[in-house]
């Protein structure tokens, strides 16, 4: 009697095995290869920009004059930015950051994969939001990676025009 798994209990023989030339087999690989490199490109995206995103931070908050620590946390600057109330960032703006700061957390700290898809739905969300109605439509099917590349640029652009404006009117006054 052949040895069977203990977690396929239906299993009953050789001739359940599934061969390497079965179609199934080759589907299901392909789907994980698939899921697997949206995941990655979606890690990509995050750890490319959000670095750029923190840097945009602390060069606005240079240039409002704020002190802000090397190591101090994202949340914190930006509740000083907050604090400056930028006219370039508006209401749903700020969903975006925080959406793109909880998805970098989630996929830093926690790495849930049920968890990082619902943040990555609330980024997707709050950026379509934030768009034009001609911009929402040509945006709204893209993958996951672009649209959190294209949200961490958004918020990139506008602490990068601020603090631009925050310098253009201190060397004007």
């Amino acid at each position: 009697m052949p040895c069977t798994p203990a977690f396929n209990t239906r299993y009953t023989g050789e001739n359940d095995a599934v061969k390497t030339d079965d179609p199934r087999l080759e589907q299901t690989r392909n789907e994980a290869l698939k899921k697997a490199k949206e995941y990655q490109n979606l890690v990509l995206a995050v750890n490319i920009y959000y670095p750029k995103l923190d840097k945009s931070l602390n060069e606005f908050l240079d240039a409002s004059g704020r002190k802000y620590g090397e190591r101090e946390p994202m949340a914190a600057k930006l509740k000083r930015c907050k604090e400056e109330e930028p006219e370039q960032i508006g209401p749903a703006d700020w969903k975006v950051v925080g959406a793109a700061v909880e998805l970098r957390n989630e996929l830093d700290h926690r790495n849930d994969p049920v968890q990082v898809q619902l943040r990555m739905n609330e980024l997707r969300t709050a950026y379509l939001d934030a768009l034009s109605p001609i911009q929402r439509e040509s945006e709204k099917e893209q993958s996951d990676a672009h649209i959190a590349e294209a949200a961490y640029q958004l918020c990139i652009g506008h602490f990068v025009v601020a603090a631009e404006t925050v310098e253009a009117s201190r060397k004007d006054s």
